[in-house]
């Protein structure tokens, strides 16, 4: 059954993708001041930025509800710290990497958040699209347990004098694959998803 949201703000989403312009420039204008191992998480960061801004088409702006409003300017917030602190991880100085693996445990609990209130107000015949996001929140979920973990990991790490200038490549590794994984499967899993949903669409409209 879909849950109706209240909705205080009209064209919401038009005022939002403001933002995400913005932010792709400060992710952008930070990339010469930053080294390579900066550049890897700006550019992932830069990524997660664009994946959001696309994410909005999934739910009309008809559909589109406060408590979306509220997460997706969390989100926004959030896409800010990660791209500041990202700018500071190098090669010889981890200070920034538990800052960053915890905000991106933060994006990830966000992210479940947002597919539980997407899917209570979805179109019930969008069954595709919903199935996506059931998967999705549960992939999340992990995920974000995943990263809080690795921050206070590599919190711990830090805190032994043998690795205070040397950032733990292992856990950097890690956690590029986590989202390069869940971009990456984000992406395909919404592309098939719609396209599902579309050729069903065709299908009752033919009978």
């Amino acid at each position: 059954m879909r849950l109706a949201l209240p909705k205080s703000i009209q064209e919401s989403q038009r005022y939002l993708s403001w933002v995400f312009p913005i932010l792709l420039g400060f992710g952008i204008s930070s990339l010469p001041a930053t080294n390579w191992y900066g550049t890897i998480a700006l550019s992932i960061g830069l990524v997660v930025v664009v994946t959001g801004w696309l994410s909005f088409g999934i739910i009309p702006e008809k559909a589109y509800n406060d408590v979306l409003f509220i997460v997706d300017l969390s989100l926004l917030a959030t896409y800010w710290l990660v791209l500041y602190y990202s700018r500071s991880i190098s090669a010889h100085n981890g200070s920034a990497d538990s800052t960053v693996f915890n905000l991106s445990g933060v994006i990830f609990l966000l992210y479940a958040i947002w597919d539980v209130t997407a899917l209570a107000g979805r179109d019930t015949a969008a069954l595709a699209t919903a199935q996506h996001l059931q998967r999705f929140i549960v992939i999340c979920l992990g995920f974000s347990i995943a990263f809080f973990a690795l921050g206070g990991l590599t919190q711990i790490t830090r805190e032994r004098a043998w690795l205070m200038e040397n950032p733990s490549t292992g856990l950097r590794l890690l956690g590029l694959g986590i989202w390069c994984t869940i971009l990456v499967s984000w992406h395909v899993g919404r592309m098939r998803a719609a396209t599902k949903d579309a050729h069903e669409d065709e299908g009752l409209g033919a009978q």
